[in-house]
């Protein structure tokens, strides 16, 4: 790989930032629901298929991206096996993951908390006679020590940090993955990638094969000095004739089957990382895109705050704004809601940039 390449991956790489978070926000937008409805109702099939084909299919390429990116970038460097620069990472790591992961996650739990209160009050009509007791409400009975690694679900309470979490855990394992793919090279790659079709169910929080393939993908390009990039541009047209059938079967069996959806699923994060990718290399070198210092700074921010604060803050009141019977309605606010989300994530990352910035780089690992 030379000069040339390297900066081509880089101005990649820093384009994608804004983008796949952007996209993990859409994901995240899924899940708003109307007042009025305990889940999307049966006769709106549009609004379910605009949130299958985007929630469940475009948007939830960001997540991979992110995975391959942090295992190209981890790698960079260790083309031969240096302890030094090996340990060196995983102590960097400590302000740039462990410690947002953890800020993070004590702000979204007193931020649930407030926001029960606020509800309660404001919202119910509850009075301070009838208040539960503290330990009785929904978004508090299960904080703990757990509740930082595996609380509900097998999340941790900042549900979308579960990327960050499994991180963190692939950061402790890069020694297993170096000798893994420098001793098994493109077979070894071959072998996560079948185990990570089939779905192999491992039952432990932050060690899981999605994250596991996709950092070990980012690795292998890295290790051999290859560049993703080019090569993914080159194979963009291949790409898009595999992914559109992909989506198309992801909206079809969605409902009625879901391991033949589940086996989409999977193919399609694989070919749509490489078109996301590909396309990313060429409008960068066509001029059709620019990169933007600012918004790629802003990306840790958006995606951090988003799914427990910004995203259910917004959702909530829309909620309580709109009209519930209508479809049309609920699906441009389906897309709004991810819109504001971004913009309002954004903006607070600006005024803390202007009035707090050590606090702002506290919050996003000194990134930016």
């Amino acid at each position: 790989m030379n000069t040339k390449d390297i900066s081509i991956e880089s101005k990649v790489i820093e384009w994608l930032r804004f983008f796949c978070a952007a996209l993990i926000v859409l994901a995240h937008s899924g899940g708003f629901v109307p007042n009025g409805y305990d889940s999307s109702p049966q006769d709106f099939e549009l609004f379910d298929s605009f949130v299958i084909l985007f929630s469940k299919g475009l948007a939830q390429v960001g997540v991979p991206v992110f995975f391959f990116i942090s295992g190209y970038l981890f790698f960079i460097k260790l083309e031969t096996w240096n302890q030094s620069a090996y340990f060196n990472k995983l102590k960097r790591r400590v302000s740039s993951l462990l410690v947002p992961y953890i800020i993070w996650n004590v702000i979204a739990i007193m931020f649930g908390c407030a926001m029960h209160y606020i509800k309660y009050f404001f919202f119910d009509g509850g009075s301070i006679e009838l208040m539960p007791k503290f330990s009785e409400w929904t978004a508090i009975e299960d904080i703990g020590i757990s509740s930082f690694w595996h609380g509900r679900g097998g999340l941790p309470y900042n549900g979308p940090l579960w990327f960050i979490r499994n991180l963190m855990v692939l950061n402790l394992l890069g020694f297993f993955i170096y000798f893994y793919i420098k001793k098994l090279k493109i077979f070894g790659i071959l072998v996560l990638m079948l185990v990570y079709i089939i779905g192999l169910p491992i039952e432990i929080p932050g060690f899981e094969i999605f994250g596991i393939f996709f950092f070990s993908v980012g690795g292998w390009f890295s290790l051999n000095k290859y560049s993703f990039a080019d090569l993914f541009a080159q194979n963009w047209k291949y790409a898009t004739l595999i992914a559109i059938p992909l989506l198309i079967g992801i909206l079809v069996t969605n409902k009625d089957n879901e391991s033949v959806c589940f086996l989409f699923t999977r193919l399609f994060l694989i070919v749509g990382s490489i078109l996301l990718i590909g396309i990313t290399k060429i409008m960068l070198e066509r001029g059709l895109i620019k990169i933007n210092k600012s918004l790629s700074n802003s990306s840790f921010f958006i995606f951090a705050s988003h799914g427990t604060i910004i995203v259910p803050t917004i959702g909530f009141l829309l909620t309580k704004l709109l009209p519930v019977g209508n479809e049309y309605l609920w699906i441009i606010a389906y897309f709004s809601l991810a819109i504001i989300a971004i913009c309002v994530s954004y903006a607070c990352f600006l005024i803390m940039g202007r009035f707090f910035p050590k606090t702002l780089s506290l919050l996003t690992g000194n990134r930016g």
